[in-house]
């Protein structure tokens, strides 16, 4: 975009001038909302897989602490991990996960965050040792990924002494229309379904 303009109702700037300055504008900002969008649903899409797969090493090292130790001590990396306080077994998981990422390591906020997102998506998902990887994967994916996960177990319902979280999230994808302008609206259920089944998402 110009870093200086004339808009409005300048002597010198008529009305086919601000129209073709609207429709750069607007072209302009929709490349960026689209841009935004893909970086959201990317993010979205990693940080739901980086959460399953957390959550699966989490349930092994919670009914197999000796095979998830024999893990950790055979990488040097990951066997000077070791964290301590609430719910220190989800965050060394997370931690462990993004042990070879040095150039971006996250800060302990980061870790511990998905930590807790992990630890909430294993309550709230995995029964009696127990994980439908692909249920699992869809249900983070709906949510939100990290962000989603951890918005909606702060406003979930339930009792809240119960140690397992109830997480409100529909089991099915929901397809959206994206406009030229960014804006989304989600699929009518018949459409959304006809799509999925082509997709191969359902039966």
């Amino acid at each position: 975009m110009d870093s200086v303009v004339e808009l409005g109702t300048q002597p010198n700037v008529s009305p086919a001038d601000n129209r073709r300055k609207l429709e750069q504008i607007d072209a302009d900002v929709s490349g960026i909302l689209k841009s935004m969008i893909r970086s959201e649903e990317a993010d979205r899409s990693g940080s739901a897989k980086i959460i399953s797969a957390g959550v699966q090493m989490l349930e092994i090292q919670h009914n197999d602490p000796a095979a998830w130790e024999a893990f950790k001590n055979a990488d040097p990396q990951a066997k000077e991990i070791a964290c301590k306080g609430k719910d220190w077994e989800a965050r060394e998981v997370a931690s462990v996960l993004w042990r070879r990422h040095r150039a971006s390591y996250p800060s302990r906020e980061r870790i511990s965050l998905y930590g807790k997102a992990i630890r909430v998506a294993r309550d709230a998902y995995c029964a009696d040792g127990k994980v439908n990887v692909e249920e699992l994967l869809t249900h983070i994916v709906n949510a939100g990924g990290v962000k989603g996960i951890l918005r909606i177990a702060r406003t979930a319902k339930g009792n809240s002494c119960r140690k397992k979280v109830i997480l409100d999230i529909p089991p099915t994808l929901t397809l959206f229309l994206v406009g030229p302008d960014g804006t989304r609206e989600p699929l009518e259920p018949a459409l959304n379904r006809r799509f999925l089944i082509e997709l191969g998402r359902l039966q």
